[in-house]
């Protein structure tokens, strides 16, 4: 066991980073059913409310567009705080460099992010659409981030030593490949809902590497006691999160009438919470392939080749 110390101060950075991932999380969904209902104009100014203060504005009489739309607003501007309130806990207890690092990445992500929701809005008119896309692909690298950041200040990953195991490095390496590709399977997702195109069997066709990747992460880890071990549990979620999310996915092909020749205008309730509990199952998936990517770096360790022994080693004595 690493006898490096963890403080109540370090506690805390955790306890917000933690409490930062699942409000990251709940704003994920609720961007989901702004772009599923179509409603991301239905406050048509920003920052102000309808020419009123966004934190003054009474919204709860108003149509539902309105109210999802700025129920949005309001989480996007709580996640805001808490950024800000991370990024100042890490910086007066973080003594790691790399972490203090990640803190002002999250930091200045979530005010870039805050940016392209409201530049989706004031350009709407030139560049709405693509804003809307790049805003929705930014907020899972956000989230990505916030994810590092409650793995690297867990006590575990501060005091746990490293399990030794020929196979970490091809974990480790089949880990890092599942990141990018769910990553990517995220963007892919984003364009053929923003959109509409074409690009959804390119998304099929990315959904089944990272499938076979996925299977692949789980057989090194469940095979290997000492892997599974260590990461037993997020290798089980992701397995989970991944039968169910196929599911999802093949539900929300035929909902969303992609597969029809005929335009599908009509969005049911139905629809929506489909596609959009896809959406956030596939941001629990990339959270859980970070995880494992930063994980199995931890964690697990190849096995080492002995010293040489020094030259200067005396004979012993006769």
């Amino acid at each position: 066991m690493n006898t490096e110390s963890y403080s109540t101060g370090d506690a805390w950075v955790h306890r917000l980073a933690v409490l930062l991932m699942i409000l990251t999380l709940g704003l994920l969904f609720l961007g989901g059913l702004v772009t599923s209902h179509e409603v991301g104009m239905a406050v048509p100014d920003w920052p102000a409310t309808y020419g009123e203060n966004m934190f003054t504005y009474n919204f709860f009489d108003k149509s539902w567009g309105i109210q999802l739309e700025h129920t949005h607003r309001l989480a996007g501007s709580v996640i805001g705080l808490v950024t800000v309130a991370l990024s100042i806990a890490i910086y007066r207890v973080e003594k790691r460099i790399s972490v203090r690092w990640l803190g002002l990445a999250a930091l200045v992500g979530v005010v870039i992010q805050g940016v392209l929701g409201g530049g989706r809005v004031v350009l709407n008119a030139i560049l709405g659409q693509h804003l809307a896309a790049v805003h929705g692909c930014f907020a899972q690298a956000f989230f990505a981030t916030v994810v590092i950041l409650v793995a690297v200040t867990s006590r575990s990953y501060r005091q746990t030593s490293p399990a030794t195991h020929d196979e970490a490095g091809s974990l480790q390496r089949a880990s890092l490949f599942l990141a990018v590709a769910v990553y990517l399977q995220m963007v892919l997702g984003a364009v053929v809902r923003h959109y509409q195109g074409s690009l959804w069997m390119v998304h099929l066709a990315l959904g089944a590497i990272l499938m076979f990747a996925a299977l692949w992460v789980m057989m090194l880890t469940i095979l290997h006691p000492p892997l599974r071990k260590v990461l037993g549990t997020p290798v089980m979620i992701l397995g989970g999160g991944l039968a169910a999310q196929i599911t999802l996915g093949i539900v929300a092909l035929f909902l969303t009438g992609i597969l029809d020749t005929e335009p599908h205008n009509n969005i049911t309730v139905q629809e929506a919470v489909t596609v959009t509990t896809h959406l956030a199952l596939g941001s629990i998936l990339l959270g859980t392939s970070v995880y494992l990517a930063v994980a199995s770096r931890r964690y697990i360790e190849g096995p080492t080749s002995s010293p040489a022994p020094s030259r200067l080693t005396l004979e012993p004595a006769r």
